[in-house]
């Protein structure tokens, strides 16, 4: 907080919006890329079940890689958007 926002309540105002409208961007961008993400999970599910039966193991392994993945940056993103 800046000297100008401890002793002016408009510029404390005024500098809060501007921050949330950022975190609004922010959320905005993740969600989109929640649901890309989501999309592609889907599109890999309908793949392993058009593949005949044993065939899938492989590629369960890399769903279930491609799943961590996306989790870890899904929490880093998380991580660095509230902090």
């Amino acid at each position: 907080m800046s000297e100008i926002e401890r002793t002016n309540l408009d510029a404390h105002v005024s500098l809060c919006e501007l921050r949330y409208q950022a975190l609004e961007r922010r959320l905005e961008i993740v969600e989109s890329q929640l649901g890309d993400l989501h999309t592609l999970v889907l599109e890999i599910r309908d793949s392993l079940a058009r593949l005949p039966a044993g065939e899938n193991t492989r590629w369960i392994q890399a769903q279930a890689a491609v799943i961590a993945v996306l989790v870890s940056v899904v929490a880093w993103l998380a991580a660095r958007l509230w902090t």
